[in-house]
């Protein structure tokens, strides 16, 4: 066999070392990539927690607790600061329309059942200027009359034992069918409790009233107190 047939065959057969010494190389530049990328993570993790460390404990050092306990009723009554606003408004809004709309058949038994949620000193008042003397003119007159509450005016006032809940709105009269014109009126109502009962739960009165006509027509001024 000729000598040149040889050394080829020789060559042939040997391991091609640039080849394995490349792939090794990538190798490692793969794991030294890994290698960076881990470290800049913990690196990263670092301030992280410790951030959140700091976080944690002004959170802890401000730390405030608040039980909201609400107070023991007095027996058989609520009372005027343990009760919500919206109970003393829906009370005002029934009274106010018991005696703010109406018509002269029903006026009287309206205004009998405004009276029951009145006490003293109103209900005195109330029996004489409402019982005895307003029903008598609405029947005489066939006055009717409607309020309309402007609910974005409603307020409510406390004043301690008292809420007073204040409406403003409307009021139209009708006197033997002549429609007259509206007049904005507020009616201002004090509310106060006593002792509840299966019919009022919440014990809520009525112990004041005042009705004034903000806008008449000849800068007429009306109150009742």
């Amino acid at each position: 066999m000729p000598a040149v047939k040889v050394k080829e065959l020789v060559s042939a057969t040997k391991i091609n070392e640039g080849i394995g010494d490349s792939d090794t190389i990538k190798l490692w530049e793969s794991y030294r990539d890994q290698a960076l990328l881990w470290r800049a993570i913990a690196l990263l993790q670092v301030p992280v927690t410790l951030v959140a460390l700091m976080i944690g404990i002004v959170a802890y050092a401000n730390r405030q607790i608040t039980l909201n306990v609400p107070a023991r009723p007095l027996p058989g009554q609520h009372a005027a600061k343990d009760i919500p606003d919206s109970e003393f408004i829906d009370s005002a809004q029934n009274f106010v329309n018991l005696i703010g709309t109406f018509q002269p058949l029903v006026v009287r038994r309206q205004f009998n059942r405004a009276a029951e949620m009145t006490v003293q000193p109103l209900l005195s008042r109330f029996q004489k200027e409402y019982l005895a003397d307003e029903v008598q003119v609405v029947e005489t007159t066939a006055r009717s009359q409607m309020f309309f509450v402007d609910p974005a005016k409603t307020t409510v006032e406390r004043q301690g034992a008292q809420v007073l809940v204040t409406f403003i709105g409307e009021r139209v009269k009708s006197i033997s069918g002549r429609q007259l014109d509206p007049v904005e009126t507020k009616f201002q109502i004090g509310l106060i409790t006593i002792p509840r009962t299966d019919l009022n739960p919440y014990g809520i009165v009525v112990r004041d009233l005042a009705i004034e006509n903000t806008k008449a027509d000849k800068g007429e001024l009306q109150r009742k107190r």
